[in-house]
């Protein structure tokens, strides 16, 4: 295949990466179309299809590369992200299990002091019932 003499063609130049086709100005010239084909220009000549497959492989390699390398670090901030959640619902979890493991000790404590308080209480009613029976008896 080789090159083809270009001086039929009309060469629009680009000023961004990309033109309508995706085609992105890889070898440092214009794009030139005709009816039948869009191919790279180099000076005076045209590149050949070949070259202009390459060319467009490459591109798309570069492209998707990209895109992938744009999903790859999007996927790392949205995992700092759920790190930074899950160490917070962590934190908020031990909390929680802080105030209930607070809140159970204070209950038995409080559990203790009424059976104490209770047994006090009935220690006190059969004094009081002995010392009547003593009353009574001596009476």
């Amino acid at each position: 295949m080789g090159t083809v003499n270009c001086e039929n063609f009309e060469c629009n130049s680009i000023n961004s990466d990309y033109n309508a086709w995706g085609i992105t100005n890889r070898l440092g010239g214009c794009l030139l179309s005709s009816s039948a084909s869009v191919i790279p220009y180099v000076g005076q000549q045209c590149a050949s299809p070949l070259m202009l497959i390459t060319a467009m492989v490459e591109i798309m390699h570069v492209n998707v590369t990209q895109q992938l390398q744009a999903l790859l670090d999007d996927v790392r901030r949205e995992t700092e992200v759920l790190r930074s959640q899950l160490n917070s619902e962590r934190s908020t979890k031990q909390g929680l299990e802080g105030l209930i493991q607070d809140n159970h000790t204070k209950g038995w404590q409080t559990q203790m002091t009424i059976q104490e308080r209770e047994t006090e209480i009935q220690l006190l009613r059969d004094r009081l019932a002995l010392n009547e029976s003593k009353m009574y008896v001596l009476s």
